[in-house]
């Protein structure tokens, strides 16, 4: 399962960055970019517990095959190709494992996958651009400080429409047929916070930002779901 979620990290949100634009491959050339990589695989927190760390010069040979096949479609780079040179990769991370065993077999915990030295090397050279350049870009931090200030006025508002001293008004920011569970656990405060949490949770990004907009943008009216 850890591996699996390797996998899924360092591809998915690699390939997301790169179709975006917010990735640029013929730029990761620059020796700042080789050092930023380099560091931060390197430093990741309990990859390289039981071995040494790769050095510089096998950073730099992963990211340089990436580059090659990447960079020479920019600016633009086709969706198919990103695609295909994702699915070469996800390939090559699932069929490197080996199984061996352990202990006497029993027991699932008596075998352990193991993974070339090599492939995880791979592995977390994908991770470290997603994680650097992409988590860390301050446009993702804006679009995740959006999301939270978004997601935190609206729970504050629900939350507001269902104190006592609102009376006959009490529940009407909800839609009509959540009210009588918020009824139910109106006495305490975490389950009402959680009816609350899971209403939203509940929601898509679509109706989110409706109801945003309904609760707090002067002139807006919609009243459809």
């Amino acid at each position: 399962m850890d591996w699996a979620d390797d996998i899924a990290y360092s591809i998915h949100d690699l390939e997301d960055g790169i179709a975006s634009g917010l990735l640029r491959p013929s730029t990761w050339r620059s020796d700042q970019f080789m050092e930023t990589i380099y560091k931060s695989v390197t430093e990741a927190p309990g990859v390289w517990v039981e071995e040494t760390a790769p050095g510089k010069e096998e950073v730099e040979a992963v990211l340089g095959d990436l580059i090659d096949e990447l960079a020479p479609y920019e600016p633009d780079i086709p969706l198919d190709i990103i695609r295909e040179i994702s699915r070469r990769y996800i390939n090559g991370f699932v069929i490197a494992g080996d199984v061996s065993l352990t202990g006497s077999g029993d027991s699932l915990y008596d075998f352990r996958l193991e993974i070339p030295r090599e492939v995880r090397v791979k592995n977390q050279v994908l991770k470290a651009i997603t994680i650097e350049y992409l988590l860390k870009s301050d446009i993702t931090a804006g679009v995740f400080f959006k999301g939270h200030e978004i997601l935190g006025r609206l729970f504050n508002a629900l939350l507001a429409s269902c104190e006592e001293e609102k009376e006959r008004d009490r529940y009407l920011l909800f839609p009509r047929g959540l009210r009588p569970q918020l009824r139910e656990v109106a006495d305490n405060q975490s389950d009402l916070r959680r009816q609350i949490c899971d209403y939203l949770s509940g929601l898509t990004e679509g109706q989110v930002r409706k109801l945003y907009a309904r609760f707090f943008e002067p002139g807006h009216a919609h009243l459809g779901s």
